[in-house]
């Protein structure tokens, strides 16, 4: 049996001008449901994550810093007290007697490259925000 648009119009003469309202209910479930899901795909594969403020280290964000360099990196020897800004501000090196790190800030100040002593590279994001340099994941 061919379940065509004619059979339902047969069983369910009612429905020929108008859409019954369960059907009308069930396209709109389903079509917010399914812009909740591309909505949620979307954030978690284009997720940018706040790490920290360029302006704040050495400082406020050095803790967020060392956090960011153990959690994500694994780099568990980084102290407070082995970070360092130099070249005018644009570079932030973190360095012990026996391995660094180093930060650099492009001259356009949209990106930083994260070299470790392990010849592991990274690049971050920069964004300008309240006229702070906040570098994000």
């Amino acid at each position: 049996m061919s379940m065509d648009i004619e059979y339902y119009k047969e069983m369910y003469p009612e429905w020929n001008n108008q859409m019954h309202p369960l059907m009308v209910f069930l396209i709109i479930f389903l079509t917010i449901g399914l812009f909740t899901i591309i909505s949620y795909l979307h954030i978690y594969y284009t997720k940018i994550e706040y790490l920290f403020s360029w302006d704040e280290i050495p400082g406020n964000d050095d803790k967020r810093f060392i956090e960011f360099l153990k959690d994500e990196l694994k780099i568990e020897w980084v102290k407070i007290e082995d970070i360092s800004k130099i070249d005018d501000g644009k570079t932030i090196i973190v360095s012990n007697k026996e391995k660094s790190l180093s930060l650099k800030l492009s001259n356009e100040k949209t990106k930083v490259n994260l070299k470790i002593d392990d010849d592991r590279v990274y690049e971050f994001t920069v964004k300008t925000e309240n006229g702070k340099l906040n570098i994000y994941k």
